[in-house]
């Protein structure tokens, strides 16, 4: 149980980071629905304060570091919020994400895609040499990374990517797309598409990486979307024509299950470790704020953070 909760809290932090300057805040509580509170009453959340200021924080794999944005670079602390933070990297920089191996933070500069050991500070590694890369993600071996381009993140640009940190061999998957990410044993990945204009909703893809295969997996998806850690089940957030989200939604794209809409608004959904909940936020124009929320991926009315 303390595992999980840990894990949660991560995501948590995740989603808070796209939206406020602190790392994290205060001890917040959980309100839930009748029914909700039955099965989640043993639930308790708290948000420690690592850092008085900072964006984009990204875990360790181990758990025990985190590595931020801040004025002047890249850097790294404790997760207990000990203070004892070391710059890595100096200047602007974007997207830190941590290697699941624990050897390498990649990030993106003026430059490019850029990766740098945490542990011995040596000159970074350029990867792939254009600024407009958004979103990278890693493989589970460490040994790839996938991403996007584009002159604005969110927004269809001039393909989707994966460059081995190895070798320097990149490879296209597509010439438009965003969002991609691996499936579990790192053989594919998948991405998302609007082109088709299917209300909003696009259409999954799923490419290989030592093939050229290229399929349509389903009519699902959206410019915010995560996998579970299985990758059988998809949560997403489809866009209007405006822009704005047409809520969260969760399905299983391979079994060409039904879609279960979880929120009428909403962005970033993402998969809690155990699979018992997905996190997401909303805009909250009255009080001008977002919210964080978590809900069972069944559906239900989600309890606000």
């Amino acid at each position: 149980m303390k595992k999980t909760r840990f894990l949660l809290l991560g995501l948590i932090i995740s989603i808070f980071s796209l939206v406020i300057q602190p790392i994290i805040f205060q001890n917040v509580s959980v309100y839930a629905s009748e029914k909700q509170k039955q099965s989640s009453s043993n639930l308790k959340i708290e948000i420690v304060k690592v850092k008085d200021s900072g964006t984009s924080p990204f875990w360790s794999p181990d758990g025990k570091e985190i590595v931020y944005i801040d004025k002047g670079g890249l850097f790294v602390i404790s997760s207990a919020g000990s203070g004892n933070e070391r710059r890595i990297v100096n200047g602007g920089v974007r997207f830190p994400r941590w290697s699941p191996d624990g050897k390498y933070i990649a990030y993106v500069d003026r430059f490019g895609l850029r990766i740098i050991s945490p542990h011995k500070p040596l000159q970074p590694k350029l990867l792939y040499p254009d600024n407009k890369v958004q979103m990278p993600e890693w493989s589970n071996d460490s040994q790839w990374i996938t991403f996007y381009l584009s002159d604005l993140q969110g927004r269809p640009g001039n393909g989707v990517f994966a460059v081995n940190i190895n070798t320097l061999k990149s490879k296209q998957f597509s010439h438009t797309g965003i969002n991609p990410c691996w499936n579990g044993d790192g053989s594919s990945v998948f991405y998302f598409s609007d082109d088709d204009k299917n209300e909003g909703f696009g259409q999954l893809y799923l490419a290989g990486l030592n093939s050229s295969d290229v399929k349509k997996v389903a009519p699902v998806g959206g410019v915010c979307m995560n996998f579970n850690l299985e990758g059988d089940l998809l949560a997403f957030a489809p866009k209007r024509k405006d822009g704005t989200s047409r809520g969260i939604y969760v399905s299983s794209p391979f079994n060409n299950d039904e879609m279960i809409k979880l929120s009428d608004d909403g962005y970033f959904p993402s998969f809690s470790f155990d699979n018992k909940w997905i996190s997401f936020f909303r805009h909250n124009i009255q009080r001008h704020r977002t919210d964080v929320y978590i809900t069972p991926p069944t559906g239900g009315v989600p309890p606000l953070l």
